[in-house]
């Protein structure tokens, strides 16, 4: 009977192991961008989801170069989602977007900066990328209608 609760144990434990791998696969699953060029391409791709009206799934898009948590992630796509009304109703509807910058601090970080034109206003989206040992990935985004700030 000891040898069967050892057993039961020992499964458990495995399961118990492969469950915490499992949770923390997205965030250690990052696709490695080579170039700064893929990087800028990357961003491309996002910002073209982006004026054709679809927030999630420029979202989305980003979620295999960004080391983030599962967990984390979806509570971003959440509360992203929740502003889609809010920006649509203010700005109005998406129209073109427009690289505004793209600059390095030294050999680990690069920021690119679009502009996302809508009909009656605009917002910056930012995208800071690292690169800790020769590939990059998103370090961390932003968007907002602080375009006054990129002056």
């Amino acid at each position: 009977m000891k040898k069967t609760f050892r057993q039961a144990g020992a499964v458990l434990l495995l399961c118990i192991a492969w469950a915490c791998t499992a949770c923390s696969a997205g965030a250690d699953e990052v696709v490695p961008l080579q170039t700064p060029e893929a990087a800028l391409e990357v961003t491309e791709k996002i910002m073209d989801k982006v004026s054709a009206g679809d927030l999630e799934s420029a979202l989305r898009m980003m979620r295999p170069y960004f080391r983030i948590p599962d967990a984390e992630f979806n509570i971003l796509l959440e509360q992203s989602k929740m502003q889609i009304p809010a920006i649509s109703s203010r700005f109005g509807a998406p129209l073109e977007h427009e690289l505004i910058e793209r600059r390095s601090m030294g050999k680990s970080l690069m920021m690119i900066v679009h502009l996302q034109k809508y009909k009656f206003h605009a917002m910056r989206w930012e995208f800071l990328f690292y690169n800790p040992e020769g590939s990059w990935y998103i370090n961390s985004f932003n968007f907002d209608d602080k375009i006054k700030e990129l002056f």
